[in-house]
């Protein structure tokens, strides 16, 4: 039998704290508290999943993403979004997620970037690259001067790299006002339109690591998804403000044809963080009606019942399942 005391106890443990934080004033809830992270056996580890960017995919990928891949991992999810379309507004993956944040649109990304530390990188950052681009213009999808998609999303530059950057840096500022990096032993860094073909334990790699799927790397590290451990996590999200603050260390890929993964793998790489890669099961996808993206557009309808993105992930995709 409980004593009165103990029943007190248990319940105070099981309250569920929703928060109200704000992240450049948008809608920000963290819709529960976390428990203190496991110890031990690598697969008592407690893993965060994060789906950053614009909600993609649809309820199918969604709920592959749940059935082969939070399941098995044992995993919590947030989302850290911009403000989802109409028909996400209640869809399953917001009434799964233990936290939930959105970020603000912008018209054009560098009054983002101002956030990190004022407008100064205006000057000493960005201005050498605006002048670079005067000197030979860039081509009509931005590929010949570097900066045009590490830099995307500023105004008159193509791209997405730096929403995807800051997207990083709002994350990094949400795992430290939450305390989540003692909280969780490791943490994905994905997106919403990825399709989960077969069930596919992480905690299975080695935590020392950070893992990056095989394929979509253009001779640098893949920024679609990304999983890492509790020690290096803000280190892996430190990208735009390492890079403002070591220009001469990105410069050659900020001067010369570039992207934002070139630009990933040299953060690592001074960062000293050791790589490795392990086989996709996973491939992106589209539902109809989804957000336009910046890049490629759907495909062909496939029998899992989403759109296609890009026919050698669901080819390496499919294959590794079969060899799992």
């Amino acid at each position: 039998m409980f004593t009165t005391m103990k029943f007190t106890l248990l319940l105070i443990n099981t309250i569920v704290v929703v928060a109200a934080a704000h992240l450049l004033d948008p809608k920000s809830i963290e819709k529960k508290e976390g428990n203190l992270r496991s110890v031990g056996d690598p697969l008592l580890t407690k893993t965060l999943v994060i789906i950053i960017g614009n909600l993609r995919g649809g309820e199918k990928a969604w709920s592959s993403l749940y059935e082969n891949y939070l399941d098995p991992s044992t995993a919590d999810l947030a989302l850290m979004i911009g403000k989802p379309r109409a028909g996400y507004t209640n869809s399953s993956i917001t009434k799964r997620a233990k936290y939930y944040w959105e970020v603000d649109e912008y018209d054009d990304w560098a009054d983002a970037i101002d956030l990190i530390d004022g407008p100064g990188w205006r000057t000493s950052f960005l201005a050498p690259i605006r002048e670079a681009k005067e000197k030979e213009p860039w081509d009509e999808i931005g590929n010949k001067m570097g900066g045009h998609n590490v830099l995307g999303g500023i105004k008159g530059i193509l791209g997405s790299g730096a929403i995807i950057f800051m997207f990083r840096w709002f994350l990094s500022q949400k795992l430290m006002e939450f305390n989540l990096v003692e909280k969780y032993d490791r943490f994905v860094i994905t997106r919403a339109d990825h399709y989960y073909s077969c069930p596919y334990d992480v905690r299975q790699l080695d935590a020392t690591k950070v893992w990056s799927p095989l394929g979509e790397g253009y001779k640098g590290i893949t920024d679609r998804h990304l999983i890492v451990s509790a020690r290096h996590v803000l280190t892996a999200l430190d990208i735009l403000p390492h890079m403002i603050s070591n220009f001469n260390d990105y410069a050659d890929c900020l001067l010369a044809p570039c992207n934002p993964e070139l630009v990933i793998a040299r953060r690592f790489e001074v960062g000293g963080l050791e790589i490795d890669h392990f086989p996709r099961t996973f491939f992106t996808c589209a539902a109809e009606g989804d957000t336009p993206s910046r890049w490629l557009q759907p495909g062909k309808l496939l029998e899992e019942g989403v759109l296609q993105k890009y026919p050698h992930e669901y080819v390496a995709a499919r294959t590794n399942c079969q060899r799992l």
